[in-house]
Formats: C-alpha cells, sequence, structure tokens
C-alpha cells in the first residue's frame, strides 16, 4: 500500500500545481502565460538535471516536481484542443440518420436512442426531459462514461470471437481502442467520455503487457494524463463529477460490498438480494462522492437516486446493447423487425418506470 499512498500523493501535488497554474493564470493576461510558464519549465528541468547526476530523489523533492510540471502544463495550454474533424463529423452525422430511418413504432424511441448514443437531444420532447430530471435519470441523458462503458462492455463480448491467441488479444486491443477513441471523438469528446476512453486505455495496456494496474492506480494516472492535455478541463462540472464518482466506486464500493454476509452459495453465484445488495451499494457509492458537488453548483439532490439507479441503469444498459445491435444490423441491410421491436418495448419500458418514479 505504501506504492499506492506514493504514487497517489505524486498524483496530488501535480493536480495542487494544475489549480496553482488556473489561478495564476486567471491573474494575468493570456499574453503572458508562456513567459509565466517558462521559470517553471526551468524549475523542472533543473531538478531533473540534479537528480540525474546525484542519482538520488526523496519523495518531497518528487512531490515539488510534479506540482511545478502541473503549474506548467496550465500555463502553457491554457485552451483546450479541437479534437472534432470533417471525418468524425460526416461519421456523426452518418450514425444519426441510421437511427432515423430505423421504423421505430413508438416516435420516442427515436430520439431517446439518439440522445443516449450521441447526446444529440434536440429530438426530445420538454415532457420527456422533465421525465429524467424530476426521476434524477439526467446523467443518463448526459452522455458520459456510462454509455462509453457499456459500448465497451459490449466490444469486449463481441471480439471475445476472436479466441486466446497472441495475435487475437493484439487485435482485440487495436479494435476496442481504435472504436472507442473513434466514438469518444465523434461525439463531442467531453470530459466524462475522455475520462473513460482513459481507464479504457490504460487497462487495456496493462492487459496486452501483462502488467494489470490496480484501479487506484488507473484512476490516478487517467486524472493525471487528462490533465496535463488539458488542464482547464479541471473547471469542468463533468469532469469533477466523473471521476469523483469513479473515486466512490473504487473507494467506498468493496466497502459496502464486504458488509454483505458470506454465504456457502453452490458454483460461486450470487444469491438475488446479494445482488440488488451490490446494484445498491454501486448507487450508494457514487452517490456519496459525488452528492456534495452537485449540491454545491446545481443545488440539487435526487431523493429518489437508489430506485431510479436499481431500476434504470441495467435497463439503460440493455437499451443501449439492443440499440447498437439495431443500428448495426441495419446499416448492413439485415435488421429484423423483431429486434426494433424489442428494442422499442425497452426504451418503452425505460420510461415507463421514470414516469412513474418522477410521479413519486
Amino acid at each position: 500500500m505504501s506504492g499506492d499512498r506514493i504514487f497517489a500523493g505524486l498524483c496530488t501535488s501535480f493536480l495542487a500545481g494544475i489549480a496553482a497554474g488556473i489561478l495564476i493564470a486567471s491573474l494575468s493576461r493570456p499574453i503572458f502565460h508562456p513567459f509565466l510558464a517558462t521559470p517553471f519549465l526551468c524549475l523542472v528541468l533543473l531538478a531533473e538535471i540534479r537528480h540525474s547526476r546525484t542519482g538520488r530523489i526523496n519523495t518531497i523533492q518528487a512531490a515539488a516536481i510534479f506540482a511545478l510540471t502541473g503549474v506548467f502544463c496550465s500555463l502553457a495550454n491554457h485552451s483546450s484542443p479541437d479534437l472534432s474533424s470533417s471525418l468524425t463529423n460526416k461519421a456523426a452525422a452518418a450514425f444519426r440518420s441510421i437511427i432515423d430511418t430505423i421504423p421505430w413504432p413508438s416516435e420516442t424511441s427515436g430520439p431517446l436512442v439518439k440522445a443516449l448514443l450521441t447526446g444529440d437531444r434536440s429530438g426530445l420532447g420538454k415532457d420527456l426531459v422533465d421525465i429524467f430530471r424530476r426521476s434524477g435519470a439526467s446523467h443518463i441523458l448526459a452522455l458520459s462514461g456510462l454509455h462509453l462503458g457499456i459500448i465497451y462492455l459490449i466490444l469486449s463480448k463481441a471480439l471475445s470471437i476472436l479466441g486466446r491467441f497472441k495475435a487475437s488479444f493484439i487485435a482485440r486491443y487495436i479494435l476496442i481502442l481504435a472504436i472507442s477513441a473513434f466514438y469518444t471523438i465523434m461525439t463531442g469528446a467531453s470530459p466524462s467520455l475522455v475520462r473513460a476512453f482513459l481507464f479504457i486505455l490504460i487497462r487495456e495496456t496493462g492487459i496486452i503487457l501483462s502488467r494489470p494496474l490496480r484501479p487506484i492506480r488507473i484512476l490516478l494516472t487517467a486524472i493525471t494524463v487528462q490533465l496535463a492535455i488539458s488542464p482547464s478541463v479541471i473547471l469542468s462540472a463533468g469532469f469533477q463529477l466523473s471521476y469523483l464518482a469513479m473515486a466512490g466506486i473504487i473507494l467506498l464500493h468493496p466497502r459496502l460490498l464486504a458488509l454483505w454476509p458470506e454465504e456457502d452459495v453452490h458454483g460461486g453465484r450470487k444469491s438475488f438480494p446479494e445482488k440488488i445488495w451490490n446494484a445498491a451499494s454501486l448507487s450508494i457509492s457514487c452517490q456519496a462522492f459525488t452528492a456534495p458537488l452537485a449540491w454545491f453548483r446545481f443545488r440539487s439532490f435526487p431523493p429518489y437516486f437508489l430506485i431510479t439507479n436499481l431500476f434504470a441503469l441495467p435497463l439503460t444498459s440493455i437499451v443501449i446493447t439492443l440499440s447498437v445491435a439495431s443500428i448495426s444490423l441495419t446499416a448492413t441491410g439485415l435488421c429484423p423487425p423483431l429486434l426494433v421491436t424489442v428494442t422499442d418495448k425497452a426504451v418503452s419500458t425505460l420510461i415507463f418506470i421514470l414516469r412513474v418514479i418522477s410521479d413519486m
């Protein structure tokens, strides 16, 4: 655990440096940012030269280097990179058009599927948006790491047919990262989507190198890389809530799971009540870490978040999985009407449940 504490301390120092750099940048004109960044870069280089000569560095010195690097990154990168391109914009438009061509039995299914997979909510009526808001399910409509995570699971399952050979592992690695990266950029590369992609990248790289990382190290590495690329994203509510939710899952969720009494179940299968507790504890873990910030920034707290997440999240996973299958088969001209009908029923069920919760 000492290694994890040191790793966390260095990442925290970098985070503090990012915050300090943003504060310095806010107090000065943009034209001076490169000049203000130069001294911090010089200090980092001097520290590295000293380290290379002595071959020794203690934790405090390493933390100072990380903090100085964070300040430099903030001042040197005062604008986020534009990840959009004509290719991804055309792909997004084509993706939306395929959804529009599917003969959905219900008029709300197409717009909701489009919102869940592309982030385009222009087709959603005000009443439907209000249902999601009042039921505490607005986070489902906002394209986030949840959606990319579901797509990642779909890809992992679909590509498992490649087998367990070395070449198949490499092919799986390339395809998952390429599709995940393209989807992230195509849908706007929001902070939470970028966070999810970095999690996938770091996790899959660790697996392919036979050096899997602990979840806490994946989180710390991802936040460091994302802030190094775009320091100003630290001010985004989506970025803050996304990482807080993951911190809750990594730090609190295992402890809540441990509260469930151990049972000697044949075959190692979990009982239905235990599965409910797993889902409930996951929701509680996320809410415990994100609720204070959500209240501070938006003055809102979903009173029925537990009921909403217990029903809505599994259904959302089903809807996204069925929708991806429907869209993929429609693009090839092979989509059976039965699949569209089942997808439509899943969407209608999700809306019905959220409407009941919103009226409570």
